[in-house]
C-alpha cells in the first residue's frame, strides 16, 4: 500500500472518529450506536456507488477511512457482550436491528448513488 493511501485512510478515519464522538456525546447507548452504524452504512453505500467518489484515493479516504472511523463494531460488541442488560431478547433484537437496518440503509443509498451523474 502506498504512503499516500495510508495517509488518506488515516485522515478520513480521524474525521469519522471525531464525528462519531460528537454524536455519541449526546448519548453513549444502544440507540446512539445503532444510529451511527445505520447512518454510516448509508454513507458507505452512497460512497461506493456514486460516480463522484470513484477512484482509489477517494475510496481510501471516504469508504475505508471516514466510514471505518465513523461506524463502530466495537460499540456493538460492547453493548451486546458486556451490556447493561441480561435480557437476551434485547441483545438479539439489537443485533438483528443493526444488521437488517444497516444492510437496508446501504442498499437504499447504493441505489441512489448509482442513479447519480457527475455534473461538470
Amino acid at each position: 500500500m502506498k504512503a499516500k493511501t495510508l495517509w488518506l485512510v488515516f485522515a478520513g478515519g480521524a474525521i469519522g472518529s471525531l464525528l462519531r464522538a460528537f454524536f455519541t456525546t449526546f448519548g453513549v447507548n444502544l440507540w446512539a450506536t445503532l444510529a451511527v452504524n445505520v447512518v454510516g452504512a448509508a454513507v458507505l453505500g452512497l460512497i461506493q456507488t456514486a460516480p463522484r467518489f470513484s477512484g482509489d484515493s477517494k475510496q481510501a479516504f471516504w469508504a475505508t477511512g471516514f466510514c471505518g472511523g465513523f461506524t463502530t463494531l466495537s460499540g456493538v460488541v460492547l453493548f451486546t457482550v458486556f451490556g447493561k442488560t441480561d435480557d437476551t431478547g434485547v441483545v438479539l433484537a439489537y443485533l438483528i436491528a443493526t444488521v437488517v437496518l444497516g444492510v437496508a440503509a446501504y442498499a437504499v443509498a447504493a441505489r441512489i448513488g448509482r442513479s447519480m451523474r457527475v455534473i461538470d
